[in-house]
């Protein structure tokens, strides 16, 4: 196996496809690699594709706040190949590395020809999407709906706002 996919196959969304298949879904991404300070994705545009980082290290933004600081294998984009909606986070290379591109267009195209690989990556890709909305669910529970019961910004709002009783 070579190293780089050894190295994707440690990603959760990969772990678990044959080396061949891994191979079969990258017969349609683009390799290439990417310099420090290059723009990978843009929050607020429309792109199509997902990427798997082999190797480097990048910022996740949204707006002016970051969100993550990643460094070696990564799956960034990934709502684009379910969804060609605008990108809800910018993403800068803060290192030299190496990545694929997957459009979208390939993954369904490979659906469409029933290849079991690609069928196992939507399958991991609704798996990481659905914990990261139970995420945001957390999240949303924790500042939202209780947030007298939280130190967060929220928490420090409500309480500001209603006082310790939080009523």
């Amino acid at each position: 196996m070579s190293d780089e996919l050894a190295i994707l196959r440690t990603s959760p969304v990969l772990s678990n496809l044959t080396e061949e298949e891994l191979s079969q879904i990258l017969k349609g991404a683009e390799k290439r690699d990417f310099e420090t300070g290059e723009l990978l994705i843009e929050e607020g545009t429309r792109q199509d594709f997902m990427l798997f980082i082999v190797r480097g290290k990048t910022e996740v933004t949204r707006g002016h706040l970051q969100i993550a600081l990643r460094e070696g294998c990564q799956v960034l984009g990934e709502m684009g190949l379910v969804d060609p909606c605008e990108r809800s986070a910018t993403v800068v290379a803060c290192s030299k590395g190496c990545l694929y591109e997957l459009p979208r267009r390939s993954l369904w195209t490979m659906i469409r020809k029933g290849h079991p690989a690609a069928v196992k990556l939507l399958q991991n890709l609704t798996v990481l999407l659905c914990e990261r909305l139970q995420e945001i669910n957390q999240m949303v529970q924790h500042e939202v709906i209780k947030p007298e019961q939280t130190g967060g910004t929220f928490g420090r709002l409500w309480q500001r706002l209603f006082g310790k009783g939080g009523k």
